[in-house]
Order: structure tokens, then sequence, then C-alpha cells
């Protein structure tokens, strides 16, 4: 990142967020150096005709969901033909448009090289020639965080299209524009492709973590170990001196409030895959709940959330969408590791039922039959399992706050360039 020399002469912009800006360039209100900025629409979604599976003889029809997911728009989540066109408020939108979201997720952009049609959430706006779109686009990226305090509460978050035609913008003269767009263009590329390469380890990470408890809560830690058929299909082989045991024999299942706590859990409060508590919400649900005790471990039986397991540290009370299990016959430990295994999730998830919130029940899971090593196995399982997964979770800390860092970089770095405070030579 260059400095812009001291010699470069600074003006105040007038507005807080925006600062100081180079004493040549201009403010200007987008009004004025757009030619037109175009609302969106929505055909009657009940009309068969007025919506296509592809793009052929259909237009491209941009939604919050489609810009959410990327800023540059080739493909849609659904299209509109000619007679939805016609028959809602919806009109096309030139290439080159900016793409801004004036509802719910406030100030999400995106552009695209084809002509677009939007919904009512989308504000299309086509920059005149003295304005580049891609600069708009980046400078507009800048003021997501500001613009929200712009906007108004209804039922949701919302900006007014009269406060987006009044947005002030500095405007540099068109070479300087499309010079910084395209140092942006650079930057921004490669520190995405920075965060790509670190969601990529993550996930390898999150893999090698799965397959190191999977491989310990039924092989245990001796690879050497001579293995039988378990007799169970999603099981396979086990250490030949491990029993097999329905878990209902091992566990008792908890179903009655229990006393009063002010230490209540939904399933917001369980992190997937890894069984740490987030935060406490006593809003989360009603005085009705389970009791829970030290000790219990809660299964989440609701789909997506049967990743969702909790060894309790203390009593309180959870939504019922948990089972809450007193183990007996096996360590509370290793029946967290059991139960956060990828192959006894993935066998109690084809057990679900219902449609809407697909759940398992208490008389499948009771009844499946379970790896039972020895106590002092199961302990030694435990103990391992604990520092190896700590050492992954903490080298996955570390590198999520990579990505947060770099992230936090890109969002001055476009701050700055937008307002002339650095150099992209």
């Amino acid at each position: 990142m260059n400095v812009i020399p001291q010699s470069i002469a600074y003006k105040e912009s007038g507005i807080p967020w925006v600062g100081k800006i180079p004493k040549h360039w201009e403010m200007r209100k987008l009004k004025h150096i757009v030619k037109n900025i175009i609302g969106g629409g929505t055909p009657d979604t009940s009309t068969p005709h007025y919506w296509a599976t592809e793009s052929n003889n259909s237009y491209l029809w941009v939604s919050i969901e489609d810009i959410t997911k990327s800023s540059f728009i080739r493909d849609t989540k659904k299209y509109i033909t000619k007679q939805g066109l016609e028959s809602s408020s919806a009109k096309i939108v030139p290439p080159f448009s900016i793409l801004y979201s004036i509802y719910a997720s406030l100030g999400k952009i995106a552009y695209s090289d084809l002509p677009t049609t939007t919904n009512q959430a989308i504000l299309a706006i086509q920059p005149q020639e003295n304005l580049f779109y891609k600069f708009l686009f980046y400078f507009l990226h800048s003021t997501t965080r500001d613009i929200i305090t712009l906007s108004s509460m209804t039922t949701q978050n919302n900006i007014s299209l009269f406060v987006v035609q009044n947005l002030k913008i500095p405007l540099p003269p068109l070479k300087e524009q499309k010079a910084i767009a395209d140092f942006l263009d650079k930057k921004t590329r490669q520190i995405e492709e920075f965060i790509d390469k670190k969601q990529k380890l993550i996930t390898l990470l999150e893999e090698k973590k799965k397959t190191l408890i999977n491989q310990c809560v039924t092989q245990g830690l001796d690879s050497s170990m001579p293995l039988k058929n378990s007799g169970v299909e999603w099981l396979g082989q086990i250490p030949t001196h491990w029993e097999v045991r329905k878990l209902k024999y091992v566990v008792s299942l908890r179903n009655q409030k229990e006393g009063e706590s002010d230490f209540r859990i939904g399933l917001e409060n369980i992190e997937s895959k890894t069984g740490r508590f987030i935060q406490a919400d006593e809003s989360a649900f009603d005085d009705e709940g389970i009791g829970f005790f030290e000790g219990d471990v809660l299964f989440g039986k609701l789909r997506p959330y049967l990743a969702k397991v909790f060894l309790a540290d203390k009593n309180g009370i959870c939504v019922s969408e948990f089972l809450v299990l007193k183990s007996e016959g096996i360590l509370n430990r290793f029946l967290k590791f059991l139960m956060l295994s990828g192959v006894f999730i993935e066998v109690v998830n084809s057990s679900t039922y219902g449609t809407k919130m697909p759940r398992a029940n208490w008389e499948f899971i009771g009844n499946l039959k379970i790896p039972l090593p020895p106590l002092k196995e199961q302990k030694a399982i435990t103990e391992y399992l604990d520092t190896q997964i700590e050492k992954i979770d903490c080298v996955i800390s570390k590198i999520k706050s990579q990505i947060n860092l770099i992230k936090e970089y890109k969002t001055t770095l476009i701050s700055e360039a937008v307002c002339g405070r650095i150099g992209v030579d």
C-alpha cells in the first residue's frame, strides 16, 4: 500500500464516514451523477407462466439471496418471463448497473455484465459516463456499515429511495476512478484467494477431527488390536474385547423438569460438531423444559441440529428438543464423543421423520447398538481426544483470526482507496 505523497492537498468531505479527500475531487449527490435509479418488482408467484427454470427466453431475476451469494451476477435462482415482467413493476436493468439492497440485508451490493431484473428489495443504479460503475460499487461497499445508521425502522430495516438518491459520494476524475477500481480488483482478488485457501484448510482440519473421533470411538487407540465384526452395519469392526450394547441399557432418559434453574439452554446455545456452549439465552423458551444435571449429555434431536451435543457442567433446564441422557454404564465424556461422531449422527439422521422440522425419536436412538470399551479404555480414549481436538481447534481458531484480520484489512483498504488516501500505482 503506497501512501499518497504529502504534496497531495486534502480537504474535508463534509461527510463523517468519508473524511478527507483529495482537494481536486468533488463531492456529488448520487442522483446528479447517475442516469437512472430503477426499482424492482415481483410477478405473482402463483402464476406459473410468469416464471421460468432457465434463462432461455426469460430474464435473470435478482433477489437478496443472489447478491448475498455473489457480488458478480451471471445467473440467478429464479427467472421471469416476458409476461411476468409485464405483469409486475420489475424493469429491465442495463448491464453494469449497481444492484443495491434497500430492505432487510441492507447495503448488499452486486453488478452484472448482463441485462437483469430485480425484486422490490433491490435498486438498480445506472451510472452516467463520468461515474465508473466499479468505482461506485467499491464506494457503496465501503459505506455498508455506515448506511445502516440512515435506515428507518418499520417491520424490518430499510433504506428509502430518497436516502439513496441523496447520498454524497467522492468523485475523482474518471481516469482516477478506473485506476482505483483496477487496484481494488487486484487486491481484493488476492485477499479472496487467501481467504479461500484458509477456509479450505479449516475444512480439512474439521474433516481430520471428524475422522479422529470416528476412529477412536469405534476402534480405540491401538491400531494393532485384533478386530471382530460388531454385527452392526453402521458400526463395522470393533476391537475383539469390546462389547456391543443398546444405548438404552447404559443411559437413562430424563424427561421431567426438576427444580428451578437460571441456567437455560436452547439449541442455538450449543455449537454444532464441537459441543461447546456459546451463551446463555434465558429468553430462548418459557418455564417449560427438561431439567438436567451436571454430567448429563444433551443431544439435539431436531434436524439439522443432530450434531449439537453438550456435556453439562452444572444443573439447568433445556428445551424439549434435546434428549437429556444420564450415563449409567458408560462414561459421559465417551458418550459425548460417540454421539458427536459422524457415523452416529449419520445413522440417527437416517431415522428422522417429518417434513417441516424433521426429528429423531428416543425409541430409535435408545435401541441403537453402540460400541462399549472397558471403562479404563473409555477414559484413555476421551483424554486422548480432548488433547488432540484441543490442538486442532487451536489451529482452527488461529486461522479464523487470520481470516477476520484480512477481512478487516480489506474493508479498510477499500475505504481508504475510494477516498483517495492511498496510492494505487
